[in-house]
């Protein structure tokens, strides 16, 4: 029997945090506010990413990977993305055509629970991790990843991943939504070990 082991390089990410300003409207602008959706300007999130009940308490972590293809491109990926302490994540992206993106920091994250999605075993308070992260597209600085990834259970059949790469230069590299070919997404709730 062969056995293939797949090895993710850790990276320390830098964070810069989305704050809460609760229910209040604080004016950051004459056209924005503190109500605003997230986007990369203003910093709030994008009203394009779906919407959820609750963003968790940030305590929970996803890791996982597979495949998902786009355009007849198979687009590999593997991740471990925490909600709260972003030490040690990582996120790399694959292309069979033999591009990479390799994340270097988090621009932003967030960890959700989707009513509609049901991680099962095991349990957790969490199942759709979306963010944006900085890296290298093909060893240049300066690309970036939107991604949304899901944990819909076992066996990873039903797992979506939403990645999009854009390089240094402003083109978008790929643009993959779809349910896992290959692969499996792991929701770990607060307090699962590390």
């Amino acid at each position: 029997m062969l056995t293939a082991i797949l090895l993710f390089a850790c990276t320390e990410f830098e964070v810069r945090e989305v704050p809460d300003f609760g229910s209040d409207s604080v004016e950051l602008d004459d056209d924005t506010t503190a109500d605003d959706d997230y986007t990369e300007e203003t910093g709030f999130r994008d009203p394009d990413l779906p919407e959820f009940d609750e963003e968790v308490d940030g305590s929970g972590r996803m890791t996982g990977g597979g495949s998902v293809f786009a355009g007849g491109v198979r687009v590999t990926h593997g991740f471990t993305l925490r909600c709260e302490t972003r030490h040690n994540d990582n996120l790399q992206v694959n292309f069979d055509s033999g591009e990479s993106f390799h994340a270097t920091s988090i621009e932003w994250i967030a960890c959700y629970d989707d009513p509609a999605l049901d991680p099962s075993m095991p349990s957790s308070n969490l199942d759709t991790v979306q963010g944006v992260a900085l890296g290298r597209f093909d060893g240049v600085d300066g690309a970036r990843v939107e991604f949304t990834f899901t944990d819909d259970g076992e066996p990873g059949t039903t797992d979506v991943a939403s990645i999009t790469v854009i390089d240094a230069d402003g083109v978008v590299r790929i643009d993959a939504n779809d349910v896992l070919t290959f692969g499996n997404h792991q929701a770990h709730g607060a307090g699962a070990p590390l």
